[in-house]
């Protein structure tokens, strides 16, 4: 019997610690091993990360814009830390094919994604008691014409795991 899986996520499990300033950057590369081009052709590709705490009744984490599942708002939009996704590619990126013709090594692509929230943010005023356990998942929405899936954007799923929180004294006195 045949099987194919179009799974590609990989799960990354991630300690952090409350009232100190969180960033992770991801670099995304191709099947060959090259930074993709994440400005493409026809605008930015979008990303979207959630982190709910385990039973899904409160979000803690999203990115600006993202609908979180029903119900998981506690006290409101202020209530769970915004991300913005920013990426260092741009109108000007080129290919980070080394063999391509189109190659420019001052203008490749570096396939860069960030997402961060500053100290303040990541004291989670709103959440009390603070939960210490998230579940979280990273997706990737690739807007280019020659990618989409039945005339719609192609979505992925490309990181999941576990969000750990440590809970921070100096946070306290702030």
């Amino acid at each position: 019997m045949a099987k194919i899986n179009f799974d590609i996520a990989k799960k990354l499990d991630i300690t952090c610690r409350r009232g100190d300033s969180f960033s992770l950057e991801l670099t995304l590369k191709d099947s060959s091993g090259i930074p993709i081009n994440l400005w493409g052709a026809e605008g930015t590709a979008t990303f979207h990360m959630i982190a709910l705490t385990p039973d899904g009744k409160t979000t803690v984490f999203a990115t600006s814009g993202m609908a979180v599942p029903p119900g998981s708002v506690s006290g409101g939009v202020d209530a769970f830390i915004i991300f913005i996704p920013s990426i260092t590619d741009d109108v000007n990126t080129t290919t980070a094919d080394t063999t391509d013709a189109a190659y420019d090594a001052t203008t490749a692509a570096t396939g860069i994604v960030k997402f961060e929230a500053t100290a303040l943010e990541m004291k989670l005023p709103a959440l009390i008691p603070f939960p210490n356990n998230l579940v979280y998942d990273i997706q990737y929405v690739d807007q280019a014409a020659a990618n989409q899936v039945d005339s719609a954007d192609n979505a992925r799923t490309i990181l999941y795991g576990n969000i750990f929180m440590k809970d921070d004294i100096s946070i306290i006195a702030s």
